[in-house]
């Protein structure tokens, strides 16, 4: 087994950028991590930090993180011996994080080896799927219509995305959120559903070659239950598939049976069952 590991995100992508696309769908948060920092994106100040296990000059397993951030976490279910030999390696270089994601069974193992070999325990966060659409399905009609969102949107923009955070994900909310909204708005990568004033939020700030990532969704409380977040990710993944994409990504957490049977409705079929460490 032969583990190397690196910062840089171009050796990294030359060794395992072919075998994640072959299933371009469920690599989607891995790649396309890894394809935004080699462009130049920056998650914090730490430099980044990536690792491969090849056997043979097959990619067994893969490793992304993007400091502040946890783990991304790749492997074939197949050999998931393999992972107690990047635990044994990462701990041994002493690279900490703190979570780690990935599908369900490669990531629990994972947590395993590491809680061995360092004695640091995780718990389970978040039981997530991931879905992948092709074509959107009709939706319900529902009062308003999708716009960009602009720069004079940020302040409200900047509330939500901080209360999507606090309900979805509970990171840290990131010091320069103003910046990251604005370079979304600069994109063409953040709408609203506008029905008088504006009701719900989506985004799309990541992308693989094929493919483009759904996140953030946000409605606020007062204005739920109303269709709005469904009619504009439909919208939305109209316009991403009209550009070009062949399909769109989404994860969504398993303890709301309401937005899987949404997003169901919508077009998203699921691809894996995966975890949030921490």
């Amino acid at each position: 087994m032969r583990i190397l590991t690196t910062p840089k995100a171009e050796e990294f992508l030359e060794i395992a950028e072919a075998e994640l696309l072959r299933h371009e769908a469920e690599h989607s948060l891995i790649l396309s991590v890894a394809l935004r920092v080699r462009d130049g994106y920056r998650y914090g100040d730490a430099s980044p930090f990536f690792l491969v296990a090849q056997e043979e000059d097959r990619l067994i397993a893969a490793v992304v993180r993007t400091p502040p951030h946890g783990i991304i976490l790749h492997g074939d279910p197949e050999r998931c011996d393999v992972l107690e030999q990047v635990a044994n390696h990462m701990a041994s270089i002493g690279h900490t994080f703190p979570t780690a994601h990935g599908t369900a069974l490669l990531v629990d193992r994972f947590c395993r080896a590491w809680q061995q070999q360092t004695g640091q325990s995780f718990t389970l966060r978040m039981s997530q799927r991931l879905y992948c659409l092709t074509d959107v399905q009709p939706t319900a009609t529902v009062a308003g219509h999708m716009r960009w969102a602009t720069e004079g949107d940020i302040p409200l923009l900047a509330d939500w995305w901080r209360s999507f955070i606090e309900e979805a994900t509970h990171d840290d909310v990131p010091p320069d959120l103003h910046d990251r909204i604005l370079q979304f708005i600069q994109r063409g990568r953040l709408a609203v559903w506008e029905d008088g004033s504006p009701m719900s939020m989506v985004g799309s700030g990541r992308g693989t070659p094929n493919g483009r990532t759904i996140a953030p969704v946000y409605t606020p409380h007062e204005a739920r239950r109303r269709g709005y977040a469904t009619a504009c990710v439909a919208a939305l993944c109209r316009h991403l598939l009209s550009e070009g994409a062949q399909f769109c990504t989404l994860y969504t957490d398993l303890s709301n049976p309401t937005s899987n049977r949404i997003y169901q409705s919508i077009g998203f079929r699921p691809v894996a069952d995966c975890a949030m460490y921490g």
